[in-house]
């Protein structure tokens, strides 16, 4: 019987074969690392592209929040001093309102430190000789935020110092309104220096504690107040400029609204004065914001 033989290959043949192994293995091989530094190029343009959108947003949320934060008094040059905005009842035919809807709460719930947790300062009315100086002092405590503002018939100027003598806060700006804003290291009495560089001037000077925060449109937040029994308070509101119809509802201890300004602007403002001690509910909601989110800062202080 005669045996198999399996039919040999010549040698010229297989590294024939050999040679166009390794060569579909190379190219095989490029066209995975052509593919694979197309999809990092393709997946680093994409985060390229998100980081850009984010800080985009970011910065615009950061104007936002510094033209609030310059707003805690609108600034006109033009402007008299004006008493406080009467919270008597306004006949509702004066301002037609449609049937709104009852806002949604805010996506991600705030946090605010309760207002009214450290002193309350009261409105200062003072009239200075062109040239002369005027000092108070104010109580403010360890990390709330204050706003301290001037509204003055003439040009008037702010300064804040602290319990050593440092000037903490200054606003020099040749304008009717001046500015400061500071959040005290540590609490005490401060002393709020008040001048007219030029002429003679009357200001109104209110010292008071802010929260900032922000909300889409229809969306509600709330914060704490602590308020006492036969004080006079002044609670307001302001917004930046893609807001037009921010709202303030008050609601005692149990929930029962006690005072509201629900009319449609973005300046709303609250005067009250409870006849029992407790944590009362500041209802804030955005109904009109054309530039989502709108950025709103709440003001404290005691009335008149």
């Amino acid at each position: 019987m005669e045996e198999s033989r399996v039919p040999s290959i010549p040698v010229p043949h297989l590294r024939l074969a050999w040679t166009v192994l390794v060569g579909l293995v190379t190219v095989f091989g490029g066209v995975l690392a052509w593919i694979h530094d197309d999809l990092e190029d393709e997946i680093l343009l994409a985060k390229t592209e998100l980081a850009t959108q984010i800080e985009g947003r970011v910065e615009e949320l950061d104007e936002k929040i510094s033209a609030v934060s310059q707003r805690a008094a609108p600034k006109n040059e033009n402007q008299e001093i004006q008493p406080a905005k009467d919270s008597a009842p306004i006949e509702a035919e004066a301002f037609p309102q449609t049937e709104r809807e009852t806002p949604a709460a805010a996506s991600e719930q705030q946090v605010f430190a309760l207002l009214g947790s450290g002193p309350w300062n009261g409105p200062q009315e003072i009239e200075l000789r062109a040239g002369a100086t005027s000092v108070f002092q104010v109580s403010l405590q360890e990390g709330l935020e204050y706003a301290i503002h001037g509204t003055c018939d003439a040009d008037c100027d702010l300064a804040v110092h602290d319990s050593a003598g440092e000037m903490v806060g200054t606003d020099d700006a040749l304008d009717f309104v001046p500015v400061v804003r500071l959040e005290p290291d540590q609490s005490g009495v401060f002393d709020v220096e008040v001048s007219c560089p030029g002429d003679a001037c009357r200001a109104l000077i209110r010292t008071e504690e802010t929260r900032l925060g922000v909300l889409a449109e229809d969306e509600a937040t709330s914060i704490a107040v602590r308020l006492e029994a036969g004080t006079e308070y002044r609670l307001s509101g302001l917004c930046d400029e893609d807001c037009g119809d921010l709202d303030l509802v008050l609601r005692d201890p149990q929930g029962q609204t006690v005072v509201e300004d629900v009319l449609p602007d973005a300046l709303p403002v609250l005067m009250f004065e409870p006849d029992e001690d407790g944590e009362f509910e500041l209802a804030v909601t955005m109904y009109e914001c054309s530039v989502e989110p709108c950025v709103f800062t709440v003001l404290a202080s005691l009335g008149n």
